[in-house]
């Protein structure tokens, strides 16, 4: 992904994130720099803040990701 902003959620309450579904978790994000921004409700919160709350718990940030390594994520996805 370009940028910091991965996803946003704009009904999402801070003071509750629980209240979305689905429950995000265990999510490889890849970014140009390393970085990841949430956005709940009016908030922007980095990838910590938001794993705080106990959101995208197992959530890990990884730089670009190459050609061959989207192959193989692929691959693996459907178990080819």
């Amino acid at each position: 992904m370009h940028g910091d902003n991965i996803y946003g959620w704009g009904d999402c309450d801070p003071t509750d994130p629980f209240d979305l579904v689905p429950l995000p978790v265990s999510n490889v994000f890849h970014t140009d720099n390393g970085n990841v921004t949430i956005k709940c409700g009016g908030k922007s919160l980095s990838l910590t803040e938001w794993q705080g709350l106990g959101m995208d718990v197992g959530s890990v940030v990884r730089g670009p990701a190459n050609a061959s390594h989207i192959v193989a994520m692929a691959s693996a996805l459907l178990k080819m």
